[in-house]
C-alpha cells in the first residue's frame, strides 16, 4: 500500500496497512504519506516566520522574534460595507500554482494536499480585526454573511482551478481557523451554525463534488463546534493542544466520524522536552482516536518549527517522535 492509498483508507475509515505518517505541514517537504503544496504567494508568506509585511490581502504582519508568524497588525478593512474594495487574491491565477506544478512529479505515490491558508473565520478577522469582527456578527449579521460571502469565494476560485488543472492528483485542500480559546469556543454554536457553518459546507461540498477531502486545522477547544463542521462535510481536522480535551470523552463523540491529524500538544508536552510525557501524549491519542479501521494520521514538525513554537533545542525530537509513532502503530500491532 503506497502512501495515496494509506492516507485515503486512513481518513475514510477502510483500514490502512498501517499509521500514515505526514510531511511538513509548513513548507513543502517531499517525504511522507501526505505532501503539502504552497501557493506561490504576491506577498508576503508568514506563516514561515518570514513576516513584517503586507500579505495577499493587504493585512500588515508584525513579528517581534526570530521565526515567529508574527501577527496582523494593521486591519485594512475600516468599514464592513466596503470589504469588495481591498484586494483579494484570485484563486484562478496561473501564477499561484507554478511550484504545485513543480512538485507533483516528486511524489507520484503520495497524497498531496493544496494549503490554502486561512479559510474563512481568521482571514475576516484578520481584515477587520477580531473584536470589531465579534461585533460585526452580533450587530450587522445580513453586512457579515455579504463579507464572508466575499472571502469564501477565493476557496471556491481555488478548488475550481485545482479541480480543472489537477484533477486526481491533489487529494485534499487544507485550511486554517482558529476557533477556539484555551476553555471554549470563540462565538456560540448557535452563531456559528447561522453565520459560518453554511460557507464551509459550500467548501466541503466543492472540495467533494471534484473529489477531494476538505482538512481544517483549528487550535483552541473546539468540540462544540465539530458536530456542526462534522455536518457541514469536514474529512479530517488538525489539532496541535489536543491535551485542552477530555481525550476519551473526545473519542467517544467524534472517533469514528472525523479523522484526526494530529501530534503531541504542542502546549503541555513537545515544550517539556520530556520523552516520557510525549510517548505517553502519542500513546493516549492512538488508544481515544483511532480507531480500527482508521481515523488519525501523525503530523511531523522538522526541527525549526519545534524550536519557533515550542522552544525546543533538541534536533532529535522530531525523528524521535515519528519512531514513536511507528513504535505504537496500532494498525501494524494489530497485523493488518
Amino acid at each position: 500500500m503506497n502512501g495515496l492509498e494509506r492516507v485515503k483508507r486512513s481518513i475514510e475509515f477502510q483500514g490502512p496497512d498501517q499509521l500514515p505518517v505526514a510531511g511538513n505541514c509548513m513548507r513543502y517537504v517531499a517525504h511522507g504519506d501526505v505532501v503539502y503544496h504552497f501557493p506561490n504567494m504576491r506577498g508576503v508568506a508568514w506563516w514561515l516566520g518570514d513576516g513584517n509585511g503586507v500579505d495577499e490581502w493587504g493585512c500588515r504582519w508584525i513579528s517581534e522574534r526570530p521565526g515567529d508568524m508574527g501577527q496582523v497588525r494593521e486591519h485594512p478593512l475600516k468599514a464592513l460595507d466596503q470589504f469588495a474594495q481591498g484586494p483579494r487574491p484570485d484563486g484562478a491565477d496561473a501564477f499561484r500554482y507554478e511550484a504545485l506544478t513543480n512538485e507533483l512529479p516528486d511524489r507520484p505515490d503520495a497524497y498531496h494536499i493544496y494549503c490554502n491558508g486561512p479559510c474563512l473565520f481568521e482571514r475576516m478577522h484578520f481584515l477587520r480585526g477580531f473584536d470589531t469582527l465579534l461585533m460585526d456578527m452580533a450587530t450587522d449579521p445580513d453586512g457579515f454573511k455579504l463579507f464572508a460571502e466575499w472571502v469564501v469565494q477565493y476557496q471556491e476560485q481555488t478548488i475550481a482551478y485545482l479541480a480543472a488543472h489537477f484533477k486526481g492528483r491533489v487529494h485534499a485542500v487544507r485550511c486554517t481557523d482558529d476557533l477556539g480559546t484555551q476553555l471554549n469556543t470563540i462565538m456560540s454554536p448557535t452563531h456559528f451554525r447561522e453565520l459560518l457553518k453554511p460557507y464551509y459546507a459550500r467548501v466541503a461540498d466543492l472540495c467533494h463534488r471534484h473529489g477531494m477531502h476538505f482538512w481544517l486545522h483549528s487550535c483552541g477547544k473546539i468540540d462544540g463546534l465539530l458536530d456542526d463542521l462534522i455536518d457541514a462535510g469536514l474529512d479530517v481536522i488538525n489539532m496541535l493542544q489536543p491535551r485542552i480535551f477530555d481525550l476519551p470523552e473526545l473519542g467517544r463523540r467524534f472517533a469514528g466520524r472525523l479523522a484526526f491529524e494530529n501530534y503531541p500538544d504542542f502546549q503541555l508536552s513537545v515544550p517539556t522536552g520530556n520523552r516520557q510525557i510525549i510517548r505517553q501524549d502519542i500513546a493516549e491519542q492512538l488508544k481515544y482516536l483511532a480507531t480500527p479501521q482508521g481515523g488519525y494520521i501523525a503530523a511531523w514538525m522538522e526541527p525549526r518549527y519545534l524550536k519557533s513554537e515550542c522552544d525546543i533545542l533538541d534536533e532529535t525530537m522530531s525523528d524521535y517522535i515519528t519512531q514513536t509513532y511507528r513504535e505504537l502503530d496500532p494498525y501494524r500491532q494489530a497485523g493488518t
